[in-house]
């Protein structure tokens, strides 16, 4: 139902969702998705999380996020895709360096495709420490 025309899924999602119950950045009039996982987010000393939805069907980039002084960032991705995808971390700016400037996982669903499990979750290696600046790529295995 998701891809890169996001006209037409926002569409699709509509017709089978109340407006009232999908969230803002889905297209609905609900609260948008990060606002409700910070409220629900039960990890102590957590200030900012972040979400995205991201396709497998191309390669590309996001935003730069930027850490303060003694901020942390855990990365995590969930999927239900059974195509093999590869998300890279890079850090950007002076603090990178090449010892320390990419991490790299590989994501496949290891489920059997069904819509009633749970999505395959695969967390980076390491924790990022602040203060720096990250970037998130992402690329199709073919």
């Amino acid at each position: 139902m998701y891809g890169s025309r996001r006209k037409r899924w926002e569409k699709r999602l509509l017709e089978l969702a109340d407006p009232s119950e999908l969230p803002a950045d889905y297209g609905g009039k609900a609260e948008d998705t990060m606002v409700t996982l910070v409220k629900e987010t039960k990890e102590e000393g957590v200030v900012r999380q972040y979400t995205e939805f991201m396709s497998v069907k191309s390669s590309g980039t996001t935003p730069t996020y930027e850490l303060g002084e003694g901020e942390t960032m855990e990365i995590s991705v969930f999927t239900r895709s059974m195509v093999e995808g590869m998300f890279y971390v890079m850090r950007s700016g002076p603090t990178a360096s090449k010892n320390n400037s990419r991490q790299q996982v590989k994501v496949k669903h290891l489920g059997a495709g069904t819509e009633d499990e749970e999505p395959t979750c695969v967390k980076f290696p390491r924790v990022i420490k602040g203060p720096t600046k990250v970037r998130k790529y992402t690329e199709v295995q073919r």
